[in-house]
């Protein structure tokens, strides 16, 4: 049995009932963990520190966003099933991207690089198609851009980023390529 709709900040929030508010508290703090935790590791230079730090934090956020919006959605069942859809297949794909990267799979990088970027998407996607139609100037644009504006965005954003690197690793392959496990010298010794 759902509560009554209340206004909060002039958003209207759909239920009214205390674990619903309790759990939507936890489900926005999380959220923003998660929106500011992606960014500076997808920000980061790919090396120990910061990225990988970031990276586990936000894995931990996911996590319990995706815990609250079971509950969330649980009590709301079934108009908010397509958003529990939405955390289920970007909390897999975070937790591909990091399992690839912690077990050193074959061709690890790619997969770590798709899976948490496409996770982020996932996550702002959510976040749009839920409360873009509450927002200001969101709610002027088609719904369609809600489910597709951050796709769009990210993943040519993640080809760029996956192509740049590729086009690096050439590079270095072939400007000295090793002899007998060592690297050849370019000029002869003296």
């Amino acid at each position: 049995m759902a509560g009554s709709v209340i206004e909060v900040g002039g958003l209207p929030i759909p239920d009214d009932r205390p674990v619903f508010l309790a759990f939507l508290g936890i489900h926005v703090a999380a959220g923003l963990w998660c929106v500011v935790t992606g960014a500076l590791a997808a920000s980061a230079g790919k090396r120990r520190g910061r990225h990988p730090r970031a990276g586990r934090l936000y894995l931990s956020g996911l996590g319990v966003l995706l815990a609250s919006l079971t509950v969330l959605s649980t009590l709301r069942w079934p108009a908010t099933v397509h958003l529990l859809v939405i955390g289920l297949v970007s909390t897999t794909a975070a937790t591909v991207g990091f399992l690839a990267r912690r077990q050193q799979w074959h061709r690890w990088l790619p997969v770590h690089a798709v899976g948490m970027s496409l996770s982020y998407v996932g996550l702002l996607t959510g976040f749009l198609v839920d409360n873009g139609p509450l927002l200001p100037v969101w709610r002027e644009v088609p719904h369609v851009l809600h489910w597709t504006l951050p796709a769009l965005i990210g993943v040519p954003l993640l080809v760029r980023a996956l192509t740049q690197r590729a086009n690096r690793q050439r590079s270095l392959a072939t400007a000295v390529p090793p002899i007998r496990g060592r690297w050849r010298r370019t000029a002869p010794r003296a």
